[in-house]
């Protein structure tokens, strides 16, 4: 499920437009570069001192166009806040062979999961990225290949998780738990609605197929992808996504 989250951000916070996060090159991978982390704690708090004192934008109403448009103009006000940081960032990048391009947005890309572990605030704003045409582009190409008969099959499964997480949510807010509270939490509502939804899983697969830890693995992540796809479930997704993230 953390790579649900990791293809929200590619290319979204970028210092380009592209849809498309540069691939890391294998001998530099962006956590070696000195002071990454530090600039990314940095660029998230600031960009969620910003979501929490936005008291007038209501961001889960917004079009996923104006939630585009709007994350690029916050973070492109916090790199120009940071830009001594930033530039000594890409000079850091570039004798590792990385350039500009690929640092802003694997910046981008970590800001967005730093923000989705650490600020509440901004995940009606993710949501809405998450349901952009380029996250879904992004998803698509990355996704497990589905059938329709199999989406046909799971997609119950996935509409009625995402309602187990709406009464827990309701009781306890998700996003107050800790991860390891979270993480056992849907533990127990996947193995619950594995159990009650067996009947209609074996409209697809077979009983060999639900007794393979690694096929139910899979089954997991496809329903992952459907219930990023609901509006009122993707919250929930992109923060429990966060917490895999290392």
């Amino acid at each position: 499920m953390k790579h649900l989250l990791l293809f929200c951000g590619l290319g979204l916070l970028g210092i380009s437009n592209a849809t498309k996060a540069a691939p890391r090159p294998s001998g530099a991978p962006a956590d070696t570069i000195a002071g990454h982390a530090r600039l990314v704690r940095q660029l998230s708090q600031e960009l969620c001192t910003k979501l929490s004192n936005d008291h007038t934008t209501k961001f889960a109403d917004l079009t996923t166009d104006q939630a585009m448009q709007l994350t690029q103009q916050l973070f492109t006000e916090v790199m120009q806040h940071d830009s001594v940081a930033v530039l000594a960032m890409m000079a850091k990048g570039a004798q590792q062979n990385l350039q500009p391009q690929q640092v802003g947005q694997l910046l981008g890309r970590d800001v967005v999961v730093s923000l989705s572990k650490t600020c509440p605030a901004s995940l009606p704003l993710l949501t809405r990225l998450s349901q952009t045409e380029q996250a879904q582009q992004a998803i698509a190409a990355k996704q497990p290949a589905f059938s329709e008969p199999e989406k046909k099959a799971l997609q119950p499964l996935a509409t009625h998780l995402c309602a187990r997480l709406a009464l827990a949510d309701a009781k306890t807010p998700i996003a107050k738990l800790t991860p390891a509270q979270r993480n056992e939490l849907l533990v127990n509502l996947m193995k619950k609605e594995f159990t009650t939804g067996r009947p209609q899983l074996l409209r697809y697969y077979s009983t060999a197929q639900l007794a393979d830890q690694a096929r139910m693995k899979e089954i997991g992540e496809k329903m992952g992808i459907l219930m990023l796809a609901q509006k009122d479930c993707a919250s929930y997704i992109l923060l429990l996504g966060a917490d895999h993230v290392k």
